[in-house]
Parts: structure tokens; sequence; C-alpha cells
């Protein structure tokens, strides 16, 4: 009985490919595991694969598979303390192998590898815990990328409730037989894994290009090349980036002006499912951001069964789940952008209910790390998307920004590499859009403002950022606000006096 990071210490896990091959539905798509250079099965899926690592928690699985083990796998992966029951039992594993031949037999030919799983207590030796799960697919993922592991790609690891039909045997006796009430909890913990440690995960039913679709307008499509330079720069995948505007595609304008779009944008994002045909998934952008890691990692984000997954809040901003930043299942969210506005024209629910709830899906999740929208916040080699919140900073309009030269430096970039051009540049500024000594910053390839002379800062003297147009055209809207909060502080003196 060996160690399973002992084991690995010999192999070169963090550039070989893990296929993990699972029970659930998806598995049926699996057609050749050629490709990976190890294949792990969970629990009964080595009924039908023949795998270098079988992972099995439970001892009722040993005693089902018993002879299918010897056949079909290299090696067994158990946890020290196996589970008899669903719990982890007293008695150790060295314990078991004089009462499981199939355990002996492994043992014998130096094919069984153990690990200390943090269900259980103490166990007496100072080797890493691996922290319980809540399956034995994000167990699995745990366990092998705190062993240096960095490339998963999962098939019929799956959220819901429901086993292959292959499987469909096992439906009285195993499934969901830990009393939770269905396999998409384990996503909470496999999500997690995948920021922290940095992991390259796939599905076996994740499909390609990634699909970026971005809210914006034209005075903001300098932006919005640069966000989409940084998400092609960093990609390993072929990527789609749409801008929605440039679609065409025409809605209307709820009656009541509190319901209205604070922006010209807001509600595109509600486009998003028609124009992928409802079907796969979408990530949604805001216009003003800037991404520094590859976009797969968070189009590969397991999404068992939320329908929408958003950027979590940072510690102590008090704020609810981001929606400017979205992986969306198209399929499960069939949105048509005039029937929620005819939503909002009946009082069904509010403006805050739409866009900060998100009442429109079914079950969003804040399943993305804040580091994919750190607003007005960098840190590098966390940051994963900056997102420029503050109009009255954003780089491309002021000088003032506290990482202005982060996203210069990225324009720059863009320019040297002829992605986008001095005259493309130009011709923002002539309309108006953004800050005139952004020429001269570019062509000199200065990156900090601060290195600008005084002359080509006098430049923006006169300049109007175009935010201020954007607030005077919504002003009908705030300022409507406004007047009734202020008519509800009025008549609440009022009974006071009284």
């Amino acid at each position: 009985m060996q160690h399973i990071g002992e084991f690995f210490s010999e192999l070169d896990l963090e550039n070989s490919r893990f296929l993990v091959i699972g029970k659930g539905p998806s598995v049926a798509r699996l057609k050749d595991t050629s490709r990976f250079d190890y294949t792990v099965s969970l629990n009964h899926a080595l009924r039908d694969y023949s795998v270098d690592f079988s992972h099995i928690i439970d001892l009722d699985v040993v005693d089902s598979l018993d002879q299918i083990i010897l056949d079909n796998a290299k090696y067994l992966i158990m946890p020290l303390y196996p589970h008899v029951n669903s719990a982890p039992s007293k008695k150790s594993l060295l314990d078991f192998i004089e009462d499981y031949p199939v355990l002996r037999a492994l043992n014998d030919q130096n094919r069984l590898l153990w690990y200390n799983l943090g269900t259980k207590k103490k166990s007496g030796n100072s080797l890493p815990v691996v922290p319980g799960g809540y399956f034995s697919g994000d167990v699995i993922v745990s366990l092998l990328s705190s062993n240096g592991a960095r490339n998963f790609t999962m098939a019929g690891v799956d959220g819901g409730k429901t086993y292959a039909d292959g499987f469909s045997d096992l439906n009285q006796s195993t499934l969901l037989s830990n009393g939770r009430s269905s396999f998409d909890i384990q996503f909470d913990n496999i999500r997690r894994f995948i920021m922290e440690r940095n992991l390259n995960y796939n599905h076996i039913e994740d499909e390609y290009p990634v699909k970026v679709y971005v809210a914006t307008t034209e005075a903001q499509m300098l932006a919005t090349k640069v966000l989409e330079y940084s998400i092609r720069k960093h990609s390993s995948v072929p990527v789609e980036v749409v801008a929605i505007h440039e679609l065409g595609i025409e809605y209307k304008e709820p009656k009541d002006v509190e319901n209205r779009q604070r922006t010209p944008f807001s509600f595109q994002r509600f486009l998003i499912p028609s124009i992928c045909n409802y079907q796969g998934r979408a990530i949604y952008l805001d216009s003003d951001m800037q991404v520094f890691t590859d976009i797969k990692e968070l189009w590969s984000l397991p999404m068992g069964g939320d329908t929408l997954l958003a950027a979590k809040s940072r510690k102590g901003e008090g704020r609810k789940p981001h929606f400017s930043v979205m992986l969306i299942d198209c399929e499960r969210n069939a949105w048509d952008i005039n029937k929620i506005i005819d939503c909002l024209d009946n009082n069904n629910f509010s403006y805050s209910d739409l866009m900060d709830g998100m009442v429109v899906s079914e079950k969003p999740s804040a399943g993305i790390s804040c580091t994919w929208n750190s607003l007005e916040y960098f840190k590098e080699g966390e940051t994963k998307l900056i997102h420029y919140t503050d109009m009255k900073t954003q780089p491309w309009v002021s000088t003032k920004n506290p990482f202005e030269e982060v996203w210069v430096r990225e324009l720059i970039s863009a320019v040297n590499d002829g992605s986008i051009s001095i005259d493309y540049i130009r011709s923002h500024i002539s309309n108006g859009w953004v800050r005139p000594s952004l020429e001269d910053q570019v062509t000199l390839g200065i990156e900090s403002s601060k290195g600008l002379s005084s002359d080509i800062l006098a430049k923006d003297r006169d300049f109007s950022p175009p935010y201020n147009e954007l607030i005077c055209g919504y002003s009908d809207v705030s300022s409507n606000i406004l007047k009734r909060l202020w008519v509800k502080v009025i008549k609440t003196a009022r009974y006071l006096k009284r």
C-alpha cells in the first residue's frame, strides 16, 4: 500500500492531461480516451472503461465491482479510512485488506494507493489531508490538483439527479445515496479549485469557439477593442467577440421612466440567448473591462444545475453579486427582451429585481471568483479582469485613473501588433469619445501620463467626456426618480408632524 503523494511524485502531473469519467449522462459523448495521458474512473464507471486509476471512496462499491477492479484498473485509489454507508469507517484500509480478496490482491501487486480524506478526524500520520467533498468528482479534482495536476477533462461528471442510461441499474442503490438532493453541489468546490489552483478544466460537452458578448456603444468601441485584444492575447482556444449593439437589434423601452435603462446598453445582455438560438453557453461582459488570463477558465466553469453564473463581490464591498460578468446557459435562459419589458410595465418585478437580482433567470449563482470582476482594483498575478467602473476616470477619457498605465500598456501593445490602428484612435478623438492626449501617448509609447509633457496634457483641457452626454441623455430617468423620492420625504415629514 503506497501513499498517493509518494506515487505521484515520480510522475509529471503538471503537464499531463487527465480524463475523469463518471456515471452522468454526458459520458455517452465520450468516444476516445487515447488522447489523454491518464484516465480516472469514479466508482462504477469502471465497468465500461479500462483506466489508469479507479477512485473509490465506499467499500460497498469495492464489493460490487470486485474482479472488475483487477481487470480494468491499473491502480485503485482509496481513502485511508474508506466509507461504509456513506460515512468514514473506524477501521483503516489496512484492516480491510484481509477481508476483501480484491484489496489483498491489489496490495500484493503494489496497485493500491491511499490518501487522507478530510471527512475522517486525525489519522495519526503527518501526510497531507484532502478536504472532504460532496461526491467523488470534487474529491478527485482536489486530490489530483493538490498533487500537481493542472489539466482536467470531465466526462459523466454532471449536475442534476440522474445517471447515464448504462448505469440505470444503480438507481435504487447508489444514486444520491449520501442524502444530497442533486449532484449540483459538487461544482461549488470544483469551481473554487479551478480558481484557486489555476486549473485548466474542460467538460466533454464544452464547445468552441468561446462566445463573448459585450454591451457597448460606438463611443465605447475603443475600450471594447482593447478588451477584445486582451481576451485574444491570453486565450488558448478560439474566441468570438461580439459587440452587441453592432447587431442592430431593436427593442422597446419600458413605459415607466423608473424602469428604463440607466445606460444605453443596460438591457443588451438580455438579447444574448436569442442571438445564440437558445443553445450552448455564452459569456457576457461590459465594455469597460480588461482581461489578464485565459478566458477559457471562465468559459469552462461547471454550471451544474445553475442557469447563470455571476461574479462574487470582493470581501468587504458589501455588494450583491455582479451581473456585469456572467456565464449564461442560453438554453435555460429563454429570454425575450420585449417580454421582459412587458413584465416591467406590468409591475411583475422592478428594475432592481431585474438588474440586481437577475429575477428572469431560474437559478443564478455567484459562482465566479471576484478576481474576474475587480472593480477599480488591480494586483499583478491575482486580478483576472479589471472593471473600470468610475466613468470620470476611465483611462481612455482621463489621466487620473490609478491603473491608467495598465490599460494604456495594453493599447500600445495592440497598436504595435496591428490589432488597433492609430487612425482608429484618431477617429475616436475627433468624435469626442476619448481624450486627445491619448494619440501622442500611444505614438510615443508612454504608458503613464506622468511621462507626458505639459503641452500634450493641455490638449485635454477642453475635452468633455462622452459620459456627460450619457448622463444628460438619461437625466429624465434620474431626475424623475429623485422627484418621487422627494415627494415621499415630504409626505413622511407631514405625517410625522401630525
